[in-house]
């Protein structure tokens, strides 16, 4: 076992002592319940130690390892076996994509944690008969990974791919009395453009209640178009990418107005969008915008922002232990912020 498993290990295990109980609370001495847990298990601090002079991994960095991993014929080299195979995103500058393979048993067991994820967030339901658009083929794998998801969330899947037509998709609709509509956001306005222009009484029988998108963001106003063709509905989405998995996940009801909509950063002028993610799956540092990732390879705590103050977040997979996933700079800017009482309830 290599010393990155070991780390992670032991850093998975200390945030599952302590958030373990957070997840099951539901007395009225609670909070006192939960410090005295958290007094007891704090995290072994060799291991904080260690965490802290743990190097970046860059995309860059990661895409040569991947590169000379994928290229080792060597009987030794196990980094093809019994894995789950997704493209990273892109950024190799190769006619090929570059792939990110995940072991098997791993992949599967975040899979699960997600979709329950998504259930505790009250995105999917057992009634929900979800429309799936996402794209499959030339190795993406968006339409298998969000279907399982929504399966295990606890709805069900109608799995029409990225290249069914636009009025099969609308029969679709009307003879399963589809409720919900998975896409990436450019698909997702399409299809609304085509729905749109049919006859006002065929419009009238959709009855899209959800929407989860992904790959882009969905600003307030490309939001208000779709409820003005499918009505009040609610929204959702996940943050998933190759080198990670999914992650987190949103459900933008959680900050509504009283006129039924619901607030983001679009206020101020921004796409910020608050998403849920487990501790015991993911560990999340917030490196200062004022520090170079390349200039600063191994960053300290005095580097590093605290809750509320944005910065370039730097991912730790819990899950993925076998080709481990440690201090990745994703290339997103965010903020932790604790989870609003409205959310934990």
């Amino acid at each position: 076992m290599t010393e990155a498993r070991r780390v992670i290990q032991q850093l998975s295990l200390g945030l599952t002592r302590q958030a373990g109980r957070l997840v099951t609370a539901d007395k009225a001495d609670d909070e006192a319940e939960i410090a005295r847990i958290q007094r007891s298990e704090k995290l072994d601090q060799g291991v904080v130690s260690r965490w802290s002079s743990w190097p970046l991994l860059l995309k860059d960095g990661l895409y040569k390892s991947i590169e000379r991993l994928c290229a080792d014929e060597s009987p030794e080299n196990e980094y093809r076996h019994n894995s789950y195979i997704s493209i990273t995103g892109g950024g190799s500058g190769k006619s090929l994509p570059m792939l990110f393979l995940t072991d098997q048993k791993e992949n599967e067991n975040q899979r699960v944690s997600i979709g329950k994820l998504m259930g505790a967030c009250n995105m999917v339901e057992p009634s929900d008969c979800a429309l799936n658009l996402h794209y499959s083929g030339n190795f993406y794998r968006s339409l298998d990974l969000s279907t399982s998801t929504i399966e295990i969330a606890g709805g069900s899947v109608l799995c029409a791919g990225h290249l069914m037509p636009h009025d099969k998709l609308v029969e679709a609709c009307l003879q399963y009395r589809v409720n919900f509509l998975a896409s990436d956001t450019a698909s997702t306005l399409n299809f609304a453009h085509f729905v749109e222009a049919l006859p006002s009484d065929t419009r009238a029988q959709i009855k899209i209640q959800k929407i989860m998108y992904t790959s882009e963001t969905m600003s307030r106003s490309k939001r208000g178009y779709l409820r003005s063709v499918f009505g009040p509905v609610a929204f959702f989405s996940t943050l998933a990418a190759g080198e990670t998995g999914p992650w987190a996940v949103t459900n933008l009801s959680w900050a509504s107005r009283p006129d039924g909509g619901d607030t983001d950063a679009d206020d101020a002028g921004g796409e910020a969008v608050d998403f849920v993610y487990d501790m015991r799956s993911m560990r999340v540092e917030v490196l200062a915008l004022s520090v170079n990732p390349l200039s600063t390879p191994s960053p300290k705590e005095e580097d590093l922002v605290p809750k509320g103050i944005a910065g370039n977040l730097i991912l730790t997979s819990l899950q993925r232990l076998r080709n481990p996933l440690v201090r990745y700079v994703s290339g997103d800017v965010g903020s932790v912020h604790p989870l609003p009482l409205q959310v934990s309830q």
